[in-house]
């Protein structure tokens, strides 16, 4: 009886093992996407560094760390598609990450169904930001105008498709995807990397001015400082969004005006800088 009860907890909980089964799953799933080399390493970092933020707010806001560990590991696993513009899918890819690690928790790592949906959920309201939340408040005033509402109000609809995160494990999830996108290597430098991306949705207006991009991406940097939830997450986000308009300065007084030399600024400066692009530690 009481093995059968460990073995049920077990089943119940994310273990730390769970956690490095997660990292070798979305290199699985990103190879499957059969992308370019860029992408797939740009997101392979990305994924990386959430996971390690995700773990930190976890540890220091006594929250399930393993569990947080999975969920920033696996929170864009659905992203990369050969097919959509640029080669990711920006809109919908918190839904396909959440179904598919739902899947990989209940099918390779044996958890409940209880456990694959909370999972599931958690990694669903991490897209729940401005830009996201502003592209699908103007599908539903399309598909209203279209007569195609069904009588759902705007939040009846968000729920659907862009829930809103409320659970401190939802919140959690989200503080660490926003303390990568302040971070120069893990957030502003992969963000222009994909704006100028021959075939993303921005490239065409952006590939004369790498400029463009590099504003882009510093106004996702300030969004995100701006809507961190926990106090170990703002205390991070100061320094990231500090070392960002202190990179912004330096950007301003070079001579980049391609990507390529844009790439190469990036590595230099953080380089020079000495820059911990990995969690920081309080």
């Amino acid at each position: 009886m009481q093995l059968e009860q460990h073995i049920e907890v077990a089943h119940d909980h994310c273990t730390h093992e769970d956690v490095q089964a997660s990292i070798g799953f979305v290199a699985r799933l990103y190879k499957e996407a059969q992308v370019s080399p860029e992408v797939e390493n740009d997101n392979i970092q990305h994924s990386a560094v959430v996971r390690e933020y995700a773990l930190a707010i976890a540890k220091a806001h006594h929250l399930d760390e393993a569990f947080m560990g999975v969920a920033g590991q696996c929170h864009d696993c659905g992203k990369l598609d050969k097919q959509k513009p640029g080669e990711i899918d920006t809109w919908a890819h918190h839904q396909t990450s959440a179904r598919a690690t739902n899947k990989f928790l209940q099918e390779e790592r044996g958890k409940t169904p209880v456990l694959g949906d909370r999972m599931e959920r958690v990694i669903q309201c991490h897209s729940y930001i401005p830009f996201i939340r502003d592209f699908y408040t103007q599908q539903y005033e399309k598909m209203v105008a279209a007569g195609r509402g069904d009588g759902k109000t705007l939040e009846q609809y968000l729920e659907a498709v862009l829930p809103e995160p409320k659970t401190s494990e939802e919140l959690a999830l989200r503080d660490a995807d926003m303390l990568a996108m302040i971070d120069v290597m893990a957030g502003l430098r992969k963000i222009v990397n994909i704006r100028q991306k021959q075939g993303s949705p921005w490239h065409e207006a952006e590939k004369d001015n790498i400029g463009l991009s590099i504003a882009s991406a510093m106004q996702s940097a300030h969004t995100a400082y701006s809507i961190l939830h926990f106090d170990y997450a703002q205390q991070i986000g100061e320094k990231l969004h500090s070392r960002v308009v202190v990179f912004q300065n330096a950007f301003a007084h070079s001579q980049v005006q391609t990507l390529e030399t844009f790439l190469q600024f990036c590595d230099d400066w953080v380089a020079k800088e000495k820059t911990q692009e990995l969690p920081i530690a309080a």
